[in-house]
């Protein structure tokens, strides 16, 4: 039987994997690489790998009292939640979401960036950590609402999550005021509607002023890499794969790479 080498294919479902058994599947890619197998091992063992790794997400669904599809959702939005804070210490920080159920409070999503020295290297890093404190109910409700996690409440108001200080003295917590369209404010629901107006008319002027349609492209001949344009779409709720108004676009947040963009 010929020796069946692991496929590109295979390495990038088994990365993807990842997420979910961390070194155990990156150990695995290596060692098909190094000891090739024979025969259809590979597919049968990534067969196997995915039977497993969803057991342990029913297992870890029924803990919080939860179905697979409404845990693998919240799982998803967990992590995109971690992904906006950051502690901003040089090795990178550890960042969980805990939640109380029946009484006991148990991770529920770990999103970690951790950089560590080479081995001969005397000094050991030092690692941040961010630990967010969420019930079932308020991580079903939160969405990024311009860049803040929100929390929307009854008769205008709502809470939001915000981060201050750096290193160890950084901190996230709820702040609570009032909500209309996409700005929060702190004063009142009046306040936060004037906000609005006030973007609105940012908007459009930008829009006036820079007619100029750009699409991926153009972004990537300014400088940006994938992951970062691609992180840009997310946060903004863009398509990647549309043109959009550069003015518009410069409303929605700074970026260096759409100044560099050419009239």
């Amino acid at each position: 039987m010929a020796t069946k080498m692991i496929t590109t294919k295979e390495e990038k479902e088994l990365s993807n994997l990842l997420f979910f058994t961390g070194k155990s599947v990156d150990s695995l890619i290596k060692k098909a690489k190094k000891f090739p197998l024979e025969g259809e091992t590979i597919p049968e063992l990534l067969k196997n790998i995915k039977k497993i790794l969803k057991a342990r997400r029913v297992v870890k669904a029924q803990t919080f009292g939860m179905s697979l599809l409404k845990y693998d959702r919240l799982q998803r939005k967990a992590i995109q939640l971690l992904n906006s804070f950051n502690t901003h210490h040089s090795m990178g920080c550890y960042r969980s979401i805990i939640i109380k159920y029946k009484g006991r409070f148990m991770t529920f999503a770990e999103n970690n960036i951790l950089k560590t020295y080479a081995s001969s290297c005397k000094y050991a890093p030092t690692y941040g950590s961010i630990t967010i404190s969420l019930t079932v109910k308020e991580l079903e409700a939160i969405e990024n609402i311009d860049g803040l996690w929100t929390i929307k409440l009854p008769d205008g108001r709502a809470k939001w999550l915000e981060s201050k200080g750096r290193l160890q003295y950084y901190e996230i917590r709820f702040f609570e005021g009032f909500l209309f369209g996409s700005t929060h404010s702190e004063i009142s629901l009046k306040d936060a509607e004037n906000g609005e107006v006030r973007k609105l008319q940012a908007i459009i002027s930008a829009i006036k002023n820079d007619r100029q349609f750009i699409g991926y492209q153009h972004v990537r001949e300014a400088g940006a890499c994938d992951p970062g344009i691609r992180s840009y779409c997310e946060r903004n709720n863009l398509n990647i794969d549309f043109g959009y108004n550069l003015g518009y676009l410069k409303s929605l947040e700074k970026s260096r790479y759409l100044e560099r963009i050419k009239k």
